[in-house]
């Protein structure tokens, strides 16, 4: 099976120009070539589909276990440190919504939640990272 080979801009200019010629000489069009993908994306595993299946994870434990891919892969980290708070903003969930999810990934092993504390004591946002599957 042949590579896929993305077409750089010069690759598309070269191209329109090639298809300007064509069309003076005879009117025939060919389709452009492939352009260069979009780098705004964030690849999930499937073992995290899988594991939303197995664990009979409701819909607002999924949707926050993407947002921390999204926090975590799509960042190229490990972990994220994020609030509640922020974390049900991202989502469009409650405060609470957030805490159960939360709670539930916890329990599934699909998370690990450190709890963080600021020099006073007070808690402060949490470190939350994926439990990657082998």
């Amino acid at each position: 099976m042949a590579e896929t080979h993305w077409a750089t801009e010069d690759d598309i200019e070269r191209w329109e120009t090639k298809q300007r010629e064509k069309r003076a000489s005879n009117g025939h069009v060919r389709a452009p070539p492939k352009a260069e993908p979009a780098t705004h994306y964030t690849k999930v595993p499937n073992w995290v589909f899988d594991a939303a299946g197995k664990k009979d994870l409701d819909a607002p434990s999924t949707v926050v276990l993407l947002q921390i891919c999204r926090l975590t892969f799509g960042m190229h980290t490990s972990a994220t440190v994020i609030s509640i708070e922020h974390l049900a903003v991202r989502c469009h969930f409650s405060a609470a919504t957030c805490k159960r999810a939360l709670n539930q990934l916890v329990e599934a092993g699909l998370i690990r939640r450190e709890k963080r504390t600021d020099k006073s004591g007070r808690q402060v946002a949490s470190e939350l990272r994926l439990v990657l599957e082998e």
